[in-house]
């Protein structure tokens, strides 16, 4: 996606430029199938939502009519029990003995810790001082090392810490509304894919399908990918690909890029006869041992027209370079533990459809923001630009992505 945002910021302003897209399909992570009336989003669920009122408008008008607006309805499966997402929901519905642990498990952190905080950096230092003991090791720890495949003792809490504030005590006995506050757009057919498709519609002919970027070379002023000539480069590639591609990349940061950590993901697209077995958006699993899935997401609950069943896509995070073979013993294994976790009834399944995704999270441990900022300088002394998640390394969604895509353009502008 973060391609195509940068295509869509560049023939905006008239700005010739090629895209180099190694796959056959353009969208990334952002890809969606339709099979037998049944629509999924096979890089797990993508939503668009924002506080910027702009992206919001401007994310309406590309998609027309071709657009639901649905309630932001996420939960979190605690002992077979959906609880409210985000926090501040979850906490009021707690039962009032574990809520009142849960309160002084995180008065006592906070007394404890209060001196540390300023030097906490591993996840799981912080997760026990912003949450609690409690919280933190029966829901949060849980699932962050479900989900990065890395102890929270390795894992850097900065990335997180920007993004999540701390509660307040009065949100774990009054019912937050923040549920009805919040909306997401996503596209009412087609998928997510039908925002890239959208976005890409003027400028298809400058996107080279099935082209894998080599070779890439500064010559001078010049820019000479897979032996084609530009004025500029802006590189979405993985970290990793693009030293790969460029010499003179690999002169500057050396063995270091051998050390960035990501994970890939596989998801599991399952077709039912059945009305939706939740009615939530998509559910959170934190647990290790119920299933290998970290979350399932429902496409009708998003919007998605669909007058046969209910699509559903289950999402495993696996390290990248390991192999994570997707056999009908394993789809078994993971169908067998959402049915006894009630998310699917075996009995209503259609088909299943897996998908693997070589590059689908960034993992930031506790070098991982030194490594991120020897890349991006050496890739600037280089000229070169960086977008996008795997671009820039770091954790982004598809509202930053577009952002960021019109300022490294706007940039762009300015020095040529």
């Amino acid at each position: 996606m973060a391609g195509i945002a940068a295509g869509r910021a560049l023939a905006a302003r008239n700005i010739d430029f090629r895209i180099f897209e190694s796959n056959p399909t353009i969208g990334g992570l952002c890809r969606s199938i339709e099979r037998d009336g049944y629509t999924f989003d096979i890089g797990g669920c993508h939503v668009l939502h924002s506080r910027t009122p702009q992206t919001m408008t401007f994310v309406a008008a590309a998609l027309d009519q071709n657009i639901n607006r649905t309630e932001r309805r996420a939960s979190i499966l605690h002992q077979q029990t959906h609880h409210s997402f985000p926090l501040a929901s979850f906490l009021s519905e707690l039962p009032m003995r574990e809520r009142t642990m849960a309160v002084a498990s995180l008065a006592w952190a906070r007394l404890r810790l209060r001196r540390e905080k300023n030097g906490t950096t591993d996840l799981a230092h912080w997760l026990r001082y912003t949450f609690g003991e409690r919280l933190a090791r029966q829901h949060y720890i849980p699932y962050a090392e479900k989900l990065w495949k890395l102890s929270a003792t390795e894992l850097d809490a900065q990335p997180l810490r920007l993004v999540v504030p701390p509660p307040r005590l009065r949100s774990f006995f009054r019912k937050s509304d923040c549920r009805r506050s919040h909306y997401v757009l996503h596209p009412a057919s087609g998928g997510i894919q039908a925002l890239a498709e959208c976005l890409a519609a003027t400028f298809r002919n400058r996107i080279y399908l099935a082209t894998p970027v080599t070779a890439l070379e500064r010559r001078g002023n010049r820019y000479f990918v897979n032996g084609e000539s530009f004025d500029g480069v802006i590189s979405t590639l993985p970290l990793p690909t693009l030293v790969g591609a460029c010499t003179q990349l690999r002169s500057l940061v050396g063995g270091a890029t051998e050390s960035l950590r990501f994970l890939s993901l596989a998801t599991l697209s399952i077709a039912t006869h059945a009305p939706p077995p939740f009615d939530y958006s998509w559910v959170y699993i934190p647990s290790q041992t119920d299933s290998l899935v970290h979350r399932i997401s429902c496409m009708n609950n998003l919007g998605v027209a669909n007058s046969i069943g209910t699509s559903l896509v289950a999402e495993i995070t696996y390290p990248h370079h390991t192999t994570f073979p997707i056999s009908k013993a394993l789809i078994r294994r993971v169908v067998s533990s959402l049915a006894a976790l009630r998310l699917v009834d075996p009995s209503t399944i259609q088909f299943t459809i897996p998908h693997t995704f070589s590059h689908a999270y960034v993992v930031i441990d506790l070098r991982g923001q030194e490594l991120r900022t020897l890349h991006l300088q050496a890739a600037a002394s280089l000229g070169i630009r960086l977008l996008g998640r795997f671009g820039e390394h770091r954790q982004a969604n598809i509202d930053e992505i577009l952002r960021n895509a019109e300022t490294v353009v706007g940039d762009i502008c300015k020095t040529h």
